[in-house]
């Protein structure tokens, strides 16, 4: 799907700004605070099962942004920023329907 070449994209910008980043420096959390919030924008415009994920499999949206934006908040580093939006991904791109096939991933278990 071509979403998910979106969301593949938006990951590796992610890691590539990011990744200049020397270890010694602090993190910008608001930087990744402001990355989090354009993906949530690009996702909600372009994730066709959104709606479905909401309704069938009780996916709690606002839950899952404030969790998510606390954790970066939080974060000590750039590899815990970049596994906190990995985290947030899975949770979204895991609520696929029943049966729906994702290319290198298998069937999602209904």
């Amino acid at each position: 799907m071509w979403w998910t070449s979106l969301v593949v994209s938006l990951l590796a910008a992610l890691f590539l700004v990011s990744s200049g980043v020397a270890s010694d420096q602090p993190i910008n959390t608001e930087s990744w605070v402001e990355d989090f919030a354009q993906l949530k924008q690009e996702m909600a415009a372009h994730y066709a099962n959104l709606q479905w994920a909401i309704e069938s499999r009780g996916l709690d949206l606002k839950q899952l942004s404030e969790r998510t934006e606390s954790r970066l908040r939080a974060t000590r580093s750039d590899n815990d920023a970049r596994q906190v939006i990995e985290s947030f991904l899975n949770a979204r791109l895991c609520a696929l329907p029943p049966g729906r096939v994702e290319r290198g991933r298998g069937n999602y278990p209904g």
